[in-house]
């Protein structure tokens, strides 16, 4: 598919946009589409200013010159720019800038800590205090649900994996 702009390059670049319902989609060449600023997905020209909006997630942060001038030792970058891109510069900038982050990560994702569940094919792999708490969560569940029976062959697994057992 030739580039619909100039019409002479094999088109590299594929743009689909959806404003309101309306779907548009352009097929670019990448002389064309750098033109157009479309090879970077944050970049202006057809995607406006995606940017300013992902930097104003991490909100008006950056008060005086001290955060300012503040830099990744790593990759150099400097807080205000990641407050106006939205994007860090390498993983150690989220341990250089973290409580310039963390508000903003936590407002983000409702936490800043990962509280995914456990596969069950990884249940195995979980450490005896893991599933101690896990057996202790269970007791109290059948307790609610008023199985006494559960509860009390729970319990007794939790005495066995405490050394407990009679």
């Amino acid at each position: 598919m030739l580039c619909e702009k100039c019409h002479i390059n094999q088109a590299t670049t594929h743009v689909k946009q959806n404003i309101n319902g309306k779907v548009s989609e352009m097929h670019l060449c990448s002389a064309c589409a750098a033109g157009l600023s479309v090879n970077s997905m944050f970049g202006g020209g057809l995607f406006g200013s995606q940017a300013s909006i992902l930097g104003s997630l991490f909100g008006n942060q950056i008060s005086d010159n001290r955060q300012e001038s503040q830099v990744c030792p790593n990759c150099g970058t400097q807080l205000h720019e990641i407050s106006a891109s939205g994007r860090v510069g390498c993983a150690e900038c989220y341990r250089v800038f973290r409580s310039y982050l963390q508000p903003s990560i936590r407002r983000i994702h409702g936490t800043a800590q990962h509280a995914g569940k456990i596969p069950a094919n990884k249940e195995s792999e979980l450490t005896a205090e893991q599933k101690l708490k896990s057996l202790r969560e269970q007791m109290e569940e059948a307790i609610e649900r008023q199985d006494f029976e559960q509860a009390a062959l729970l319990r007794d697994q939790i005495r066995e994996a405490e050394g407990k057992g009679e």
